[in-house]
């Protein structure tokens, strides 16, 4: 037997399943429109796998973007009108595609804030079936990583710097990996030493210091561990190394320029990854 709610009838079990799933849907929608940076999308999807009609967007999608929420759930296909343009082609068929063969979508492209500023997104998206209507939805997410994107271009430029001056130095230049060995070297350091192309690759930088100037190494050693630590020395490199016997070294732990010969160490966020040397004859006989 049946308990019944007393003022429509309706099974009492079939009214706590309905709060519950209220309750769950309310906290799913809290969750969802509190996460900074972080947008919900679901459309409905249409014959046309192409388009789709707006259902839902999370408010996030004002701030990371600038348009009303109005605009998004209207049919202008908001989306469309300010993917960036070198996106655009690669975006709209990834789409389609997805929608199409009900494949997941994830993809990280530019959209034109209202300001008219790029932002970067990471979109991953899924078609989601209602299991009580068979009606398809298109169900995702939309992450700014603009802050990343900058990050990574600002590291690509600063590589792209540093392989410029290491390529170009009129001065010896190598790597260090953090155990001593050189990780490359530019051409001067190779004609200097009458190397080969790449044939200084590997070599620990031990064996090309002439083995009575060897505190060189514990001091390049130091800098490896010590902040703020620097170094100016004059040593001798190993008769095979067929370059000038006196050498002059200068190491920081951030920049060479300082002076015209030097190491530095240079590094990714959050770790060091390379020590970079230069070299150059010096007065001393």
């Amino acid at each position: 037997m049946h308990t019944t709610d007393e003022h429509d009838g309706v099974p009492l079990e079939k009214v706590e399943d309905a709060q519950r799933a209220g309750a769950r849907e309310e906290q799913f929608r809290t969750l969802a429109e509190n996460i900074p940076g972080v947008a919900t999308f679901l459309d409905r999807i249409v014959d046309d796998p192409g388009h789709s009609i707006p259902v839902y967007i999370s408010p996030q999608i004002e701030q990371m973007l600038g348009y009303p929420l109005s605009e998004w759930l209207d049919e202008s296909e908001l989306w469309l009108r300010i993917l960036h343009l070198e996106d655009r082609d690669r975006l709209v068929a990834a789409d389609e595609n997805a929608r199409k063969h009900k494949l997941t979508l994830s993809e990280e492209y530019r959209l034109l804030h209202r300001d008219g500023h790029v932002v970067w997104v990471s979109e991953r998206a899924a078609v989601v079936p209602d299991v009580s209507t068979g009606t398809l939805y298109w169900q995702g997410v939309m992450v700014d990583i603009t802050k990343r994107k900058r990050a990574e271009q600002a590291m690509a430029d600063s590589e792209l710097k540093f392989r410029t001056l290491f390529d170009a130095a009129a001065i010896g230049v190598f790597t260090l990996a953090l155990d001593g060995r050189i990780t490359e070297a530019n051409p001067t350091i190779e004609w200097l030493g009458r190397y080969e192309e790449g044939e200084l690759s590997g070599i620990p930088l031990a064996d090309l210091v002439d083995p009575d100037d060897e505190e060189i190494l514990d001091e390049l050693a130091e800098l490896r561990t010590v902040a703020g630590r620097s170094i100016v020395s004059a040593a001798r490199t190993h008769p095979s190394c067929g370059a000038a016997p006196w050498s002059l070294w200068s190491a920081d732990r951030t920049s060479c320029r300082s002076t015209p010969w030097g190491c530095s160490r240079t590094s990714a966020p959050g770790s060091w990854s390379r020590t970079s040397c230069c070299i150059g004859p010096s007065t001393m006989s």
